[in-house]
């Protein structure tokens, strides 16, 4: 179980994207939680490489979905879907009930995308609700 978001590609050109998390914050007390730059793995690669760019295609495709979070096997905490492990290199970050607002970016080649804010309420197990901020 997890949250993922989609890329979408306005130009009739091929883009190769990579996707990042670059700030969390909680909502409930305002607490800066990460300021950096973390790639997030991209969706439905099977045995491939999840955080190399890839391939989101022209105006008529059904673009191509990141990872963000997922939720742990046990449904106590969500965690931040990246390389590597997230929670090893943040052990802070195993995210308990809460509210928190997730700033993503894409880049890279043939790719203009702006930055998003996503408020995400977690309630635990998979009560989970997103909104753009």
């Amino acid at each position: 179980m997890g949250i993922r978001f989609r890329v979408y590609n306005d130009d009739y050109k091929e883009a190769a994207c990579r996707a990042y998390v670059t700030q969390i914050m909680t909502l409930d007390d305002s607490k800066l939680i990460l300021s950096d730059t973390q790639p997030l793995q991209a969706a439905d690669l099977g045995d491939g490489d999840k955080f190399q760019p890839v391939l989101v295609g022209g105006k008529r495709s059904i673009g191509r979905s990141f990872d963000i979070l997922s939720v742990s096997p046990n449904y106590q905490y969500m965690t931040v879907a990246s390389y590597p492990h997230f929670e090893d290199l943040y052990p802070h970050t195993l995210f308990p009930k809460g509210t928190y607002e997730f700033d993503i970016s894409v880049t890279g080649t043939n790719c203009v995308a702006s930055p998003e804010k996503l408020k995400i309420e977690y309630h635990g197990g998979t009560d989970i609700y997103v909104t753009e901020r």
